[in-house]
């Protein structure tokens, strides 16, 4: 909200069938308020009564945690009405803001949020998007862990290599099965003693 900086969440209902946006006087009550015409809205969260107007600076974490929005919003009690903030169609189209009833989803500028119930609170139902890299590594985890693993066949490994010379292909198999890695001493190879 303008003014002093406020991190206090609060609960905003998306609601396209309010023509204009509103906030709690109680949210407000530090910033500078203007006298309106007082007004009765019908809105799907109920009736309310407005006479002020605020400009608020607010931001939507859930899709962009640091993006802010700066918007006049009718000021009222909002008695009866279990949100803070209603954002009508006025913000809704201005922010282009896509509410989804096909998916359950509200969209915003790309991001997409799931809709929740009236009686959701930021402790049961805050929801973070995850950044692409985070999704892509996530995935590169769950392919690494569904991986089966098993011990390579190196008689077949060794078969296939088909541009070596059999004898080339009897060394390599013959190292590939004497191979350690974690040890420094030489193997021995045919007469001699190779560092590998």
């Amino acid at each position: 909200m303008l003014g002093q900086p406020n991190t206090t969440g609060i609960k905003i209902l998306f609601d396209s069938g309010s023509t204009q946006s509103h906030v709690r006087k109680e949210s407000v009550k530090k910033l500078r308020l203007c006298k309106d015409v007082s007004t009765t809205w019908t809105t799907a969260a109920g009736p309310i009564s407005t006479s002020e107007k605020c400009k608020v600076l607010f931001s939507l974490p859930e899709f962009f945690p640091s993006k802010t929005i700066e918007w006049e919003m009718h000021v009222g009690t909002l008695e009866n009405v279990h949100y803070d903030m209603i954002i009508g169609n006025d913000l809704l189209e201005s922010l282009k803001i896509d509410i989804k009833y096909s998916t359950s989803t509200i969209e915003w500028d790309g991001a997409e949020i799931p809709m929740k119930s009236r009686d959701a609170t930021i402790e049961d139902s805050y929801y973070i998007n995850d950044t692409p890299s985070l999704v892509e590594a996530a995935e590169r985890i769950k392919q690494i862990l569904d991986a089966k693993y098993e011990p390579a066949n190196l008689e077949e490994i060794t078969a296939n290599c088909t541009h070596l010379t059999e004898e080339q292909r009897e060394d390599l198999l013959f190292l590939l099965k004497n191979m350690n890695l974690y040890s420094m001493e030489p193997l021995e190879f045919g007469k001699e003693k190779t560092m590998i």
